[in-house]
């Protein structure tokens, strides 16, 4: 066998061999964990009236028809403090991605030199100049093959951490959004709740003064007339406490929706106008439980930082493994600066380095032992991530039906109070009744429609927590489109 042909089958081999080791991930397979998933959601869509589809969720408070509401969560999405440090966040992962996917490439560099050297005589060869010129300018290339993958999974486990960032952004605006119906509804309740007390103690300061002439005539006794002022004062209790509330509920917008500091102090784009509070939208959906994986942001974020354990495992196991690069210089050097693009002054190497640890007193081992810890942390993260939103799905639907219940049972409570009032006045008017059985009538009255108000807020919270415990509030798909808003705008300076 010729020595052309033995280096060309020598050079074959070891050109194969390093496409088979740069192909060789050390990493773990990944499988998702198993999780005993429940038969059904406890939600179905057959007897629905008004069955939503499942791609309602992406904006179920619209579903509400109140544009006043759609308002508020804009403004929450645009500017809200927390949301924006998500973002910069993602930013942050998508940098250390591209970084992370660059190691694969080669490094190009430039070097150029001038320098004037003066030596010693005794130095100085016969016929050479001092002081000395010396220019010179080289292309340095430099280049790490990628043995074992160890390049390749540290760019996929930064893929998969900026996804796992990216779901966390989704998981933050799933709760922002919740948190701001909320707070606009518990607003607008402690508002009607207002009105009412405000009308009752009208209708008792009445009272206070019928009673007082009555009184004052000799018709009445003095236990009358203070019954009914010391049902006056229990009414104008209810006023500060109540805008107590509405006050906290302002104060909770204006920080959801990064209000201007000036804006806590002027509270003018606030409505005192009372609203009957809406019955919530219907929630019967036909998912099936395993869709509940593919949307809920915070169980994709979990799975996400689980399969970015397992690449970094492969990272580290090839660590132990020899690192060769691979470098080029292709330059030119002269004594003077005219020669440098002559023939003559061309210079040039290629060269290879292999580089590896023999023994590193258990560097290397625990180093893997470290990853596989994470691996096991994440897994378990990953586990009781599913299972909290499934028990956050369950108790949303037991809660919202319980509250729908509750709901009905108040308003059966104030039609019978309301009735009880009517005939009690009537008794009282003609004198078959005391004065007391009258006020603990209307008192009953005025608490059945304070009650009534607060379980129709609980009920609209209830169906905000299903919403969200669905994964409703985004699209359910990540993309790039998706990240879109929250890509760095380059400038002439990037390279």
């Amino acid at each position: 066998m010729s020595a052309k042909l033995t280096n060309r089958i020598w050079k074959s081999g070891a050109a194969s061999a390093l496409l088979i080791l740069g192909g060789c991930s050390l990493a773990p397979d990944y499988q998702r964990p198993e999780a005993s998933l429940p038969a059904a959601l406890g939600l179905t869509a057959e007897e629905a009236e008004n069955p939503l589809a499942a791609e309602s969720l992406e904006k179920w408070w619209e579903l509400f028809g109140d544009e006043e509401l759609n308002r508020w969560v804009e403004k929450a999405l645009i500017a809200n403090g927390d949301l924006g440090e998500a973002a910069a966040r993602i930013r942050e992962s998508r940098a250390l991605y591209g970084f992370e996917a660059a190691q694969l490439w080669p490094t190009l560099g430039v070097d150029g030199s001038a320098t004037r050297t003066e030596s010693a005589d005794y130095a100085v060869s016969s016929g050479t100049d001092n002081p000395l010129n010396q220019f010179g300018l080289s292309g340095l290339l430099s280049y790490e093959v990628d043995l074992f993958n160890k390049l390749g999974d540290s760019r996929d486990a930064a893929q998969e951490r900026l996804l796992s960032t990216s779901f966390a952004f989704y998981t933050l605006r799933n709760s922002l959004i919740a948190e701001t119906v909320i707070a606009y509804y518990g607003l607008q309740s402690s508002v009607n709740q207002l009105a009412l007390a405000k009308e009752t103690i009208e209708t008792r300061q009445q009272a206070v003064e019928f009673q007082q002439k009555r009184f004052d005539a000799g018709f009445s006794t003095e236990l009358e007339l203070q019954q009914s002022i010391a049902e006056l004062a229990d009414g104008k209790v209810r006023v500060p406490q109540f805008e107590e509330l509405i006050l906290t509920y302002q104060t909770s917008l204006l920080v959801l929706t990064g209000a201007d500091p000036i804006a806590f102090w002027k509270r003018d784009e606030f409505s005192d106008d009372p609203r009957e509070l809406p019955a919530p939208p219907s929630v019967e959906l036909d998912l099936i439980p395993a869709s509940l994986l593919e949307r809920r942001p915070d169980i994709l974020s979990a799975e996400s930082a689980l399969k970015a354990t397992y690449e970094s495992i492969g990272v580290a196991k090839a660590q132990r493994w020899p690192t060769l690069s691979l470098g080029a210089l292709l330059g030119t050097s002269a004594l003077e600066f005219g020669d440098l693009f002559t023939g003559p002054s061309k210079t040039w190497s290629v060269g290879a380095e292999l580089t590896g640890p023999i023994f590193d007193f258990g560097r290397s081992k625990n180093r893997i032992l470290a990853a596989e810890a994470r691996q096991q942390e994440a897994f378990w993260i990953y586990q009781n991530t599913v299972r909290e939103a499934f028990g956050e799905v369950s108790e949303s639907i037991l809660t919202l039906e319980q509250r729908e219940d509750l709901v009905a049972a108040r308003e059966n409570q104030l039609k019978a109070s309301s009735r009880l009032l009517d005939l009690a006045k009537e008794q009282y008017d003609e004198g078959f009744s005391e004065y007391i059985d009258y006020l603990d009538a209307e008192r009953q009255s005025f608490e059945a429609e304070l009650t009534l108000e607060e379980s129709r807020l609980r009920r609209l919270s209830a169906a905000v927590n299903l919403f969200k415990a669905l994964g409703g509030g985004w699209t359910g798909a990540l993309d790039a489109s998706a990240l879109e808003p929250f890509e760095p705008v380059g400038d002439e300076d990037d390279q």
